[in-house]
């Protein structure tokens, strides 16, 4: 998102942008339906009352080992390889490990989990450091040097991870809102910014 956010600061020099974390799709939901937050990027789930979802890209997944791992100077990886690897993993009540769950169902894949971390960059950190495989999805901007210890395997089998906006209501959206979102969807699917 931090092509969409310089290009969107450039065309908008003058509208003031704050950024917050918030740790779960609930408590997105939440700041949204009390006016604390405009728009969330979120892992798209279930409809939720009051609140709009619209897709913006389908994330593929992958399996980031150690570059000394078996499997990765493997080009990608199939079920057939994978099944009882243990990983790391998010907390299994998020909606991206719900998704990779339904996806690991999908095509048989069964993972057993011995280390619970809170957020995807602990979950490459810790691949990388040899503490265990992480499947995760292939963030925009992610990035592994060629000659760094992390490899990421591709896992072509494994559906995507749909990722996108929530908001209240799009067409009760400020314009400068409004804005910032196009930006990012014509950015993240390929396209040029949207007019001014």
């Amino acid at each position: 998102m931090s092509d969409a956010v310089v290009a969107y600061r450039r065309r908008h020099p003058h509208v003031n942008l704050e950024f917050r974390t918030v740790s779960s799709g609930r408590g997105s939901f939440d700041a949204l339906a009390d006016g604390t937050l405009d728009l969330a990027w979120i892992t798209l789930g279930p409809p939720v009352r009051g609140i709009e979802q619209r897709a913006v890209v389908e994330l593929p997944w992958v399996l980031a080992v150690r570059s000394d791992d078996p499997l990765a100077g493997r080009p990608y990886a199939d079920a057939g390889e994978l099944h009882d690897v243990r990983l790391i993993r998010l907390p299994p009540n998020s909606a991206s490990a719900a998704h990779l769950d339904a996806a690991c169902a999908e095509s048989g894949l069964r993972f057993s989990y011995d280390t619970s971390v809170a957020d995807w960059d602990t979950a490459l950190l810790l691949a990388e450091l040899g503490v265990g495989r992480a499947v995760v999805p292939v963030l925009p901007g992610l990035t592994v040097p060629g000659d760094g210890s992390l490899r990421l395997v591709p896992l072509p089998a494994l559906r995507p991870l749909p990722v996108g906006w929530a908001v209240r209501r799009w067409d009760a959206l400020s314009p400068p809102a409004r804005a910032f979102a196009e930006t990012v969807i014509a950015m993240r699917r390929g396209g040029a910014t949207p007019a001014p």
